[in-house]
Protein backbone atom coordinates (compact mmCIF):
# COMPACT_ATOMS: atom_id res chain seq x y z
CA UNK A 1 0.00 0.00 0.00
CA UNK A 2 2.75 2.34 1.04
CA UNK A 3 4.33 1.97 -2.10
CA UNK A 4 1.82 1.52 -5.08
CA UNK A 5 -1.52 3.26 -3.33
CA UNK A 6 -0.21 5.99 -0.95
CA UNK A 7 -3.81 7.49 -1.10
CA UNK A 8 -5.83 4.31 -0.65
CA UNK A 9 -6.57 2.41 2.37
CA UNK A 10 -6.72 -1.68 3.14
CA UNK A 11 -9.38 -3.85 4.72
CA UNK A 12 -8.74 -6.99 6.29
CA UNK A 13 -10.68 -9.92 5.28
CA UNK A 14 -10.73 -13.12 6.71
CA UNK A 15 -12.59 -16.46 6.35
CA UNK A 16 -14.99 -16.33 9.50
CA UNK A 17 -14.18 -19.82 10.93
CA UNK A 18 -15.43 -19.68 14.93
CA UNK A 19 -15.80 -16.73 17.11
CA UNK A 20 -13.02 -17.68 19.59
CA UNK A 21 -10.22 -17.46 16.24
CA UNK A 22 -12.15 -14.28 15.40
CA UNK A 23 -11.17 -12.77 18.56
CA UNK A 24 -7.98 -14.05 19.36
CA UNK A 25 -7.05 -12.15 15.47
CA UNK A 26 -8.62 -9.30 16.08
CA UNK A 27 -7.03 -8.95 19.40
CA UNK A 28 -3.32 -9.62 17.39
CA UNK A 29 -4.16 -7.43 14.90
CA UNK A 30 -4.87 -4.42 16.73
CA UNK A 31 -2.24 -5.22 18.60
CA UNK A 32 0.16 -5.00 15.62
CA UNK A 33 -1.50 -1.76 14.25
CA UNK A 34 -0.78 -0.06 17.68
CA UNK A 35 2.76 -1.35 17.63
CA UNK A 36 3.75 -1.99 13.86
CA UNK A 37 6.59 -4.21 13.80
CA UNK A 38 10.41 -3.91 13.95
CA UNK A 39 10.63 -3.06 9.94
CA UNK A 40 7.63 -0.72 9.98
CA UNK A 41 4.18 0.27 10.62
CA UNK A 42 1.03 -0.05 9.31
CA UNK A 43 -1.20 3.37 8.87
CA UNK A 44 -3.36 2.49 5.32
CA UNK A 45 -4.43 -0.86 7.12
CA UNK A 46 -8.57 0.05 8.37
CA UNK A 47 -9.45 -0.70 11.75
CA UNK A 48 -10.50 -4.70 12.51
CA UNK A 49 -10.57 -7.29 10.21
CA UNK A 50 -13.65 -8.32 8.12
CA UNK A 51 -14.61 -12.10 9.04
CA UNK A 52 -17.17 -12.95 6.36
CA UNK A 53 -18.07 -16.90 5.28
CA UNK A 54 -16.57 -18.56 2.77
CA UNK A 55 -19.46 -19.42 1.17
CA UNK A 56 -20.85 -15.91 1.25
CA UNK A 57 -18.11 -13.96 -0.42
CA UNK A 58 -16.32 -14.67 -4.04
CA UNK A 59 -13.26 -12.66 -3.04
CA UNK A 60 -13.11 -15.18 0.29
CA UNK A 61 -13.86 -18.04 -2.23
CA UNK A 62 -10.61 -16.62 -4.46
CA UNK A 63 -8.47 -16.24 -1.55
CA UNK A 64 -8.80 -19.54 -0.24
CA UNK A 65 -8.27 -21.06 -4.34
CA UNK A 66 -5.12 -18.62 -4.67
CA UNK A 67 -4.10 -19.96 -1.13
CA UNK A 68 -4.71 -23.66 -1.94
CA UNK A 69 -2.16 -23.07 -5.52
CA UNK A 70 0.92 -21.40 -2.98
CA UNK A 71 0.22 -24.82 -0.10
CA UNK A 72 0.07 -27.08 -3.21
CA UNK A 73 3.32 -25.82 -4.49
CA UNK A 74 5.23 -25.89 -1.28
CA UNK A 75 3.28 -29.22 -0.08
CA UNK A 76 4.83 -31.14 -3.21
CA UNK A 77 8.20 -29.52 -3.57
CA UNK A 78 6.43 -28.71 -6.99
CA UNK A 79 7.30 -24.75 -7.66
CA UNK A 80 6.61 -25.84 -11.39
CA UNK A 81 2.93 -26.73 -11.01
CA UNK A 82 1.37 -24.82 -13.33
CA UNK A 83 -1.59 -22.49 -10.87
CA UNK A 84 1.03 -21.49 -9.22
CA UNK A 85 3.15 -20.63 -11.92
CA UNK A 86 -0.11 -18.53 -13.63
CA UNK A 87 -0.14 -16.62 -10.00
CA UNK A 88 4.00 -15.64 -10.13
CA UNK A 89 3.39 -12.76 -12.59
CA UNK A 90 0.72 -11.07 -9.65
CA UNK A 91 3.01 -11.40 -6.45
CA UNK A 92 4.36 -8.48 -4.63
CA UNK A 93 7.55 -6.79 -6.18
CA UNK A 94 9.18 -4.02 -4.93
CA UNK A 95 9.69 -1.21 -6.89
CA UNK A 96 12.31 -1.15 -9.70
CA UNK A 97 13.08 -5.03 -8.88
CA UNK A 98 12.36 -8.16 -10.17
CA UNK A 99 12.50 -10.21 -7.55
CA UNK A 100 9.57 -10.99 -5.05
CA UNK A 101 8.95 -9.79 -1.81
CA UNK A 102 5.32 -11.06 -1.25
CA UNK A 103 6.36 -14.75 -0.31
CA UNK A 104 7.43 -15.87 2.81
CA UNK A 105 8.38 -18.74 4.79
CA UNK A 106 7.70 -19.30 8.69
CA UNK A 107 9.59 -20.53 10.63
CA UNK A 108 13.35 -19.70 9.50
CA UNK A 109 14.25 -23.58 9.66
CA UNK A 110 11.99 -24.72 7.63
CA UNK A 111 13.03 -27.09 4.89
CA UNK A 112 10.84 -25.40 2.34
CA UNK A 113 12.92 -22.14 2.99
CA UNK A 114 15.38 -23.04 0.54
CA UNK A 115 12.73 -23.94 -2.04
CA UNK A 116 11.14 -20.55 -1.11
CA UNK A 117 14.52 -18.34 -1.80
CA UNK A 118 14.36 -20.33 -5.38
CA UNK A 119 11.18 -19.19 -6.38
CA UNK A 120 11.89 -15.53 -4.82
CA UNK A 121 15.25 -15.08 -6.59
CA UNK A 122 13.88 -16.67 -9.82
CA UNK A 123 16.39 -18.68 -9.93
Amino acid sequence: MRQYHRKHQALIVMDDTSIQLNRFIATQHAALLRRGNPNMQFPHIVEFPFFSRSELSNGVQLADLLAYNVYRAFRDEDIEYPYFQLMLPMFYRRRGMTSLAGLRVWPDASPLVKLANRVVTGS
